[in-house]
């Protein structure tokens, strides 16, 4: 099909909507201001559920959009200055399906974005650096998230990645360091690198079995992580992705990895209980450096290749394996104490 692009200047003649609530308390895209809307509710500035549904879709004067293919509309930017924004579902009686990378970037003064049923596509850094943003529902029609797209939303306390979603790109949630639950829903066969990279109160995570592969740094820097539930199907988990999650106690590694990646769970000080599966023949380099609270840990015989410094700053720690095994080189070759099974 040939594809029309044609670029507008949304003018308030054209029926959409847009929540504008005190917008000359707010400065907007790339202010840096995260001034209070005023609007007097007791939640934080944000409106209550009744006010959004009162709002009156008159006008889509702030956005910038595209007509594709003559059929659907991609917003490409935003450009007002509002603490509550509704997107409309159609622009000039066409649905609006996608947002567009950087779309709403930099918008520290928006606290609510209600986006449509109709939107399919979100886009790379669409909501990046909204510090601002505490309330971003997904619609469960969506197809794709960009790479960052939600990244250093400060504010933003939960988040659920919906059915359609088959991979969650790089950073989508990277420095949301107020992000405290997750809803990763079946469907998801991959999480990217940095998914959830220094999201500071994040608790816990529950990952589906529809999952296969877990990239590098995700839960790096998440150290308010306390448990993550890690499915059988998932058979590649990268390197660091556990790298300081201060918090985390104890964790099972599935029956499918055969290799612990490199410092995977460095600086995991409160690490106590670890189960590494008979599938795994090699642990990578640093992959337990400074694990302090570590004290047992038992090495299958299967693993044959370990790395160097595994088990760095782990100073009253015991390996437990069979006799003759690697493990039993690797700690005594590393003065560290080892009990047969």
């Amino acid at each position: 099909m040939l594809k029309f692009k044609i670029k507008k200047a949304a003018l308030a003649a054209v029926t959409a909507a847009v929540l504008c609530v005190t917008s000359a308390a707010l400065t907007g895209c790339q202010s840096g201001d995260n001034g209070n809307n005023g609007n007097g509710s007791d939640n934080g500035g944000a409106p209550a559920s009744s006010d959004v549904t009162d709002i009156s879709e008159t006008a889509v004067g702030n956005f910038e959009y595209e007509i594709d293919g003559k059929t659907q509309i991609t917003i490409t930017k935003y450009k007002g200055d509002d603490a509550e924004v509704r997107i409309p579902e159609k622009i000039e009686n066409m649905p609006v399906t996608e947002i567009d990378d950087s779309a709403f970037a930099g918008c520290t003064g928006l606290i609510q974005v209600i986006i449509p049923d109709s939107v399919t596509y979100i886009g790379y850094e669409a909501f990046d650096g909204c510090t601002s943003l505490a309330d971003a529902a997904i619609p469960d029609k969506v197809t794709y998230i960009g790479g960052y797209a939600f990244a250093d939303c400060t504010s933003l306390t939960s988040a659920t990645i919906p059915n359609g979603v088959t991979d969650i790109e790089e950073g989508v949630f990277k420095g949301c360091t107020g992000l405290t639950s997750v809803t990763i829903s079946e469907g998801v066969a991959s999480i990217g690198d940095y998914v959830f990279d220094n999201c500071t109160s994040l608790e816990s995570v529950t990952i589906p079995n529809s999952v296969t592969s877990i990239g590098g740094d995700v839960f790096n820097d998440c150290t308010s992580l306390k448990n993550v539930t890690i499915p059988d199907s998932v058979t590649k988990i990268g390197d660091f992705t556990f790298n300081n999650c201060a918090s985390l106690e104890s964790v099972t590694i599935p029956n499918g990895i055969t290799s612990l990646g490199y410092a995977l769970f460095s600086d995991c000080v409160a690490l106590k209980d670890v189960t590494i599966p008979d599938s795994v023949t090699e642990i990578g380099d640093l992959a337990f450096d400074n694990c302090t609270g570590l004290t047992d840990i038992t090495i299958p015989d299967s693993v044959t290749t370990l790395g160097v410094k595994i088990f760095e700053g782990c100073t009253d720690l015991t390996i437990h394996g069979k006799a003759g095994s690697a493990a039993e080189t690797y700690a005594k070759d590393n003065g560290i104490k080892f009990a047969a099974n």
